[in-house]
């Protein structure tokens, strides 16, 4: 889980470690035409609130999966960067995705990118 600062939070995840991270990502973003195929190389997961509830409960048991089979999968739990930089509410679905898995949560803060509110 880590908060959401700009487009660029993804790309510092994947440079911190050496496994692939699967993101969530708001579906909105990952249908865009100049998005959608680096998502799919990293195999991002979209996801709406906007889904039908079936839907939205494939796309969280895909990442489900995704933990349960060892892979890292990165939440945004804000949903979205906030622009006001202040800490917006965490968005329900992770602990649908946690639910009966035995995996660890790892919290990840970022602060101080570049081009986040608290850099202007």
């Amino acid at each position: 889980m880590c908060n959401h600062l700009s487009f660029a939070d993804a790309l510092l995840l994947i440079a911190a470690t050496d496994r692939p991270i699967r993101f969530l990502m708001f579906k909105g973003i990952y249908e865009q035409r100049w998005i959608k195929p680096f998502a799919k190389i990293l195999r991002a997961i979209p996801v709406s609130s906007d889904q039908r509830p079936r839907e939205l409960i494939h796309s969280l048991q895909a990442a489900s999966d995704a933990i349960r089979n060892g892979e890292v999968v990165c939440i945004f739990a804000e949903d979205r960067s906030r622009a006001s930089g202040q800490l917006l509410p965490f968005q329900r679905g992770f602990e649908r995705i946690m639910k009966n898995l035995e995996a660890p949560i790892i919290p990840v803060a970022l602060d101080g990118v570049i081009g986040s509110p608290d850099q202007f």
